[in-house]
């Protein structure tokens, strides 16, 4: 049976996850260490029977999202067009702005308020007011919840291992 050999990353691994029973992602694992644990590091270090996945858990990243750039064609109501409510408000938060092009998060911002959907704007696209930039799109910051593996300790190195630098 060839001999195994073991890193230190590894044995960084084993003695992080030795002291945390309920397991870690690799990013509590790294953040542990101070430099990145990759995922090869957790998954050479399984193979080798010192760690294990032992569930999943739900983790908040952030990201960026495509969204769709409208631009102002008549801030103000067109006449013999009925106008809702909140269609005044759109149209009159609209006339403020210094840019044709905006986003529902610009719109939002604008009128306090936390999100929008395109149900606000579908009205207004419809009434000729607004449209759609064909072919344009922003980038907006968001998050998005995404599984992550959580590793938990299985065996030791053993006593007389054999640890390199890589």
């Amino acid at each position: 049976m060839a001999k195994v050999i073991y890193t230190k990353i590894n044995k960084v691994i084993v003695d992080i996850l030795k002291e945390h029973p309920d397991g870690l992602t690799l990013a509590e694992i790294s953040e542990i260490a101070g430099f990145e644990i990759k995922p090869g590091h957790a998954t050479g270090t399984g193979k080798k029977g010192l760690i294990e996945v032992i569930g999943t858990r739900d983790v908040i990243k952030p990201s960026v999202r495509k969204v769709a750039v409208y631009e102002i064609i008549n801030a103000n109501p067109i006449d013999g067009a009925k106008y809702t409510d909140n269609e005044t408000s759109v149209l009159a938060a609209l006339a403020k702005f210094d840019n044709p092009k905006f986003t529902l998060r610009d719109l939002a911002a604008a009128l306090g308020k936390e999100r929008l959907t395109s149900g606000h704007t579908n009205g207004l696209v419809k009434k000729g007011n607004i449209k759609v930039v064909e072919g344009e799109a922003a980038l907006v910051p968001a998050t998005i919840e995404v599984a992550r593996n959580v590793y938990g300790f299985v065996a030791d190195l053993p006593a007389d291992a054999e640890v390199r630098d890589k």
